[in-house]
C-alpha cells in the first residue's frame, strides 16, 4: 500500500504513518478524499486549488486517493465521493460531499 497523501498542488508528497498522524496534525487542516476515476472529483479540483490559495497558511490541505488509504477511509467514515473532512482547531469536524463551491470551503474555514 502506497502511504502518502498530497497537498492540492501535487508537488509536496508528504509520509502518512498511520492514521493518528491525521489527529495529530497541530493546525486547522482540510482533508480531500478521491479517486481518479470519480468525475465529480475533477470537476472540484479548481475550486479546492483555488481555496488552498487563499488559506494556505491557516489550513493543512491533504489529498487522500481512497483506492490507495482505504483504512483511513473507513476509520473517518468516508463513504461518498467526493468527500472533504474540515478540521478546526479544536478537531471538529465539518464535511461537505458531492460537487463543491469555494464559498462552502470559506464559510466552514471561518
Amino acid at each position: 500500500m502506497n502511504n502518502t497523501i498530497c497537498k492540492p498542488n501535487y508537488s509536496v508528497e508528504i509520509p502518512l504513518f498511520g492514521i493518528d498522524s491525521i489527529l495529530e496534525i497541530e493546525k486547522n487542516a482540510i482533508i480531500r478524499f478521491w479517486a481518479p476515476w470519480c468525475g465529480s472529483c475533477r470537476v472540484n479540483e479548481d475550486i479546492i486549488n483555488s481555496v488552498y490559495n487563499k488559506i494556505q497558511k491557516e489550513f493543512s490541505f491533504f489529498k487522500i486517493n481512497i483506492d490507495r488509504e482505504v483504512k483511513l477511509a473507513q476509520f473517518l467514515n468516508v463513504q461518498h465521493l467526493p468527500e472533504m473532512i474540515v478540521f478546526d482547531a479544536n478537531k471538529k469536524q465539518h464535511r461537505l460531499i458531492g460537487e463543491i463551491t469555494s464559498q462552502k470551503i470559506l464559510k466552514l474555514c471561518q
